[in-house]
């Protein structure tokens, strides 16, 4: 967490990132394959990570959390 300045949630999402692509290896293949992280990913937890209000989409980064507008026109039906 230190050595790459994450916040903890961050850290904790990476840990299950992690695990979650073992055991799927685990489960899933015969023989044992080394995971390999190519792209970075984060899973990103609802109202820790990210929230969605009527008119503000917010996400938190490693420069701490960035609130944005959005245009939700023709969103209704969804």
């Amino acid at each position: 967490r230190e050595k790459f300045g994450l916040k903890s949630q961050m850290a904790q999402s990476v840990l299950k990132t992690v695990i979650a692509r073992y055991k799927t290896i685990l489960e899933n293949q015969n023989e044992w394959i080394k995971p390999s992280f190519k792209k970075p990913q984060y899973d990103l937890v609802w109202n820790r990570d990210y929230s969605l209000t009527q008119n503000r989409f917010s996400i938190n980064t490693l420069n701490g959390r960035v609130k944005l507008s959005y245009f939700a026109d023709g969103m209704s039906k969804y």
